[in-house]
């Protein structure tokens, strides 16, 4: 089943939501949605049901090697303020959910979370890219929050530049107030529209547009690769090095063995793969994420072996 197959199902299912009892929303909502994301939920090595720690218990927990990377709470309420966040461990993520609507924090010390999403409310959009991070074998506990973390304020900045240009905010015409001199009340709404003509004139005659487009489109092919890479070898994590010409995706095991690198040229996104996972290197010369994701899940099997 796809993600948009079962989030139709779920929603189906929402609408008799608060009918169901702590116990069956548990059953109905949460284990699924953590048996999509690939974990074997009948493996208490894996994802353990009632965990215990100190005088405490977690409706939940996400381990690797008997260590808690991920303690999750059943609140129907779904409100925080029922929720006594100092029996969290430290060092461990945890995630506060009604079944639905799901919260997770980095910091037992932090107040709001880094991460929210319904999934009866939001759009997929404003999320679903972040999900692979929760994947079975990807999740890390703390460093894959700082993860998402980075990828959502990436996200806003995009948001904020494309918002930007197509009508500058108070905020922006402020700035260049302060940097130009005062803007009367009366030519605000007129200026506004000159300053997104502006904006966007001094991007065309520098052609950065044009550089603007190809940055973005070498970082998601990024995106792509380091997403295939998580989901497909068990422990790994990736470094990017960005250079003038290239920009280099360096891939490690959890013991920082060098697995491999990915080189993506900036000028025609022309991309190679440098496989150091059998010691003497051997190189692939790939067209798309695709060819990468068949090479790097190879590879994986030979680890498994």
């Amino acid at each position: 089943m796809n993600f948009t197959e079962y989030l139709m199902k779920i929603r189906e299912k929402s609408v008799s939501f608060q009918e169901l009892s702590e116990e069956s929303a548990k059953t109905e909502f949460i284990l699924p949605l953590f048996a999509e994301l690939g974990y074997d939920t009948t493996n208490s090595k894996e994802f353990c049901q009632e965990y215990s720690y100190g005088k405490k218990t977690a409706d939940f927990a996400i381990l690797q090697d008997d260590t808690p990377l991920m303690l999750i709470f059943m609140e129907q309420s779904g409100l925080i303020s029922h929720f006594n966040a100092q029996q969290v461990p430290e060092n461990t993520v945890y995630m506060l959910t009604n079944g639905i609507r799901y919260q997770i924090f980095a910091d037992k010390k932090e107040k709001d979370p880094f991460f929210t999403f319904s999934l009866a409310e939001n759009d997929p959009d404003e999320y679903e890219y972040l999900l692979p991070l929760l994947y079975h074998g990807t999740f890390q506990g703390k460093p894959t929050a700082e993860d998402i973390m980075t990828m959502q304020y990436i996200r806003h900045v995009q948001k904020t530049l494309f918002s930007e240009l197509a009508s500058p905010s108070d905020e922006l015409l402020d700035f260049f107030e302060k940097k130009g001199g005062k803007i009367p009340d009366s030519m605000r709404e007129h200026l506004r529209s000159v300053t997104a003509s502006a904006i966007r004139d001094t991007l065309q005659q520098n052609n950065i547009s044009e550089y603007v487009s190809a940055y973005q489109q070498v970082f998601a092919i990024s995106a792509q690769i380091q997403t295939s890479a998580l989901c497909t070898l068990p422990d790994c994590h990736c470094q990017e090095e960005d250079t003038n010409d290239t920009l280099r995706v360096h891939i490690y095991t959890s013991a920082n063995k060098k697995i491999g690198i990915v080189k993506i040229k900036k000028s025609d996104f022309a991309m190679q793969f440098r496989d150091l996972s059998k010691g003497a290197p051997i190189i692939h010369i790939i067209e798309t994420p695709e060819e990468f994701t068949e090479i790097i899940q190879k590879i994986s099997s030979a680890y498994e072996k």
